[in-house]
């Protein structure tokens, strides 16, 4: 039965709305790593913090997180899933729709955090990171596919999404049935 899931992409590309509507549908808890990572104004806490939590996340029995953070425990993240979700979306495809949903997301930013306030450098910083996610990132990711290669799910389209959340809820429920 899949009751670890990681959602993996880059910033606006989906992540978030799959890894709450598997979590969801499948009844296991969601945690955003965004929250935990991010404190006021943007800071990041720090490498070792951030592996602490994860780490007791994934300590769990079932999960399903939202997040990259791909130079921070992605092979530990990889190991631990029983499903990774990489969304492969087009850098310019996302920075539409993190222009599209900025100042409407309170619900999913860190305690004191406001996207309105960003600041210049931190919004240079949030461009670069997105459209240079696939140089960067993406290799990364498929870099630990083969170590893993029955634990990858990359998906490309929106349709792929729907008929992922589908196929894994059939499959859980199928499972509980037994």
């Amino acid at each position: 039965m899949i009751n670890k899931i990681s959602c993996l992409g880059n910033t606006a590309s989906g992540k978030s709305y799959l890894a709450k509507k598997l979590a969801q549908e499948l009844n296991l808890p969601y945690f955003s790593l965004d929250l935990y990572y991010w404190q006021e104004n943007w800071t990041p806490i720090t490498k070792t913090e951030f592996l602490a939590i994860e780490q007791k996340i994934t300590a769990n029995e079932k999960w399903v997180l939202d997040g990259t953070f791909a130079e921070v425990g992605l092979a530990a993240r990889f190991e631990q899933s029983d499903c990774v979700v990489f969304l492969e979306s087009k850098p310019l495809g996302c920075l539409k729709r993190a222009l599209k949903r900025r100042g409407n997301e309170k619900d999913r930013l860190p305690n004191g955090a406001d996207d309105q306030k960003i600041g210049f450098f931190r919004s240079l910083n949030f461009l670069f990171d997105l459209l240079t996610f696939n140089l960067r990132d993406r290799r990364r990711i498929l870099k630990l596919a083969h170590r893993f290669p029955d634990k990858l799910v990359i998906l490309q389209d929106w349709g792929e999404e729907e008929a992922l959340i589908w196929q894994l809820t059939n499959a859980h429920n199928e499972k509980k049935g037994e």
